[in-house]
């Protein structure tokens, strides 16, 4: 087959590709594009990477060392969340026959005294 290079070469890119996949490289490449034409943005989105001191030119020295925290203690710790975290928007109950009643003869008297003036 004609694949126009040496048979391992597909490996290697394939490996140096993952490789930036998994220490978040292709995040570093954004975060330096977005620091460029977005800068608000940028700090808004990245807001968490910047408080942790987390960079683009820092981003795989950081997940190797999570990485490596997760291999000391691979078992999943359960953590309490905390109460800051925005809660899902309840849906209003849905009303009674005789309060939709009531409330349709609120909105006639209302239009009703409206045409009145």
């Amino acid at each position: 087959g004609g694949g126009g290079g040496p048979a391992g070469e597909k490996d290697q890119i394939d490996s140096e590709l993952l490789r930036k996949y998994i220490f978040a490289g292709h995040v570093g490449e954004y975060m330096e594009v977005m620091e460029e034409d977005d800068e608000e943005g940028y700090k808004t989105m990245f807001a968490k990477y910047l408080e942790a001191d987390v960079t683009a030119e820092n981003m795989e020295e950081t997940w190797e060392a999570v990485y490596e925290k997760i291999r000391a203690a691979p078992a999943q710790v359960i953590t309490k969340k905390t109460k800051d975290q925005k809660r899902k928007s309840k849906k209003a109950s849905k009303l009674s026959a005789p309060q939709r009643q009531d409330r349709v003869a609120q909105k006639i008297a209302s239009h009703l005294a409206k045409l009145d003036q």
